[in-house]
């Protein structure tokens, strides 16, 4: 049920941003390339991305920090239950995981370690370094950028994950 209703809210996504979750493959004349099927940046290699919770107790490590994504003017955070009860991890949580669409993002381990955003957006599926977030690619006209605490971010995916902080990543058109 959880899976139909994050199918659900992804839909209207697409539908409302105008092809930013899984819509039209031409957003505004965007769209650079499109990514090798061989070669799917998406997909979990052993790393936390394919780790499982069953409960919320004996954690090491429960952390909420925020990510807003902004396309165009528009701003969403990740659909409610992103990362539970999932083809990878039935009946359980990825350690990167929502329980409502307000940008609170769940971290929580067994262990200490380190989570970066590249890992809640191998989760969500969604393909997203320097250079794109989803179907939205950089080019001549449109840029990429990634703010932590309001400061603009080089470290994109490999940036880790703190208690409380505010990440946003916005695609809009150039200066």
């Amino acid at each position: 049920m959880r899976t139909i209703a994050a199918l659900a809210v992804l839909l209207l996504l697409s539908v409302s941003l105008g092809g930013c979750v899984g819509g039209s493959s031409d957003v505004d004349g965007d769209e650079t390339s499109v990514p090798d099927p061989g070669n799917d940046p998406t997909e979990p290699e052993g790393d936390l991305a394919g780790v499982c919770l069953g409960s919320h107790q004996n954690l090491a490590q429960h952390i909420h920090p925020y990510l807003t994504l902004s396309i165009n003017g528009t701003s969403f955070g990740a659909p409610t239950d992103l990362g539970i009860d999932t083809e990878v991890c039935p009946g359980a949580m990825h350690v990167v995981h929502t329980h409502d669409n307000t940008s609170k993002l769940h971290i929580e381990t067994n262990d200490p370690v380190d989570v970066t955003v590249d890992v809640f957006f191998r989760i969500w599926g969604m393909p997203f370094d320097s250079t794109r977030l989803d179907r939205y690619h950089v080019n001549e006209t449109h840029e990429l950028v990634m703010e932590v605490d309001g400061v603009v971010s080089d470290e994109w995916g490999e940036h880790v994950f703190r208690d409380g902080e505010q990440i946003e990543i916005i695609y809009r058109e150039r200066a």
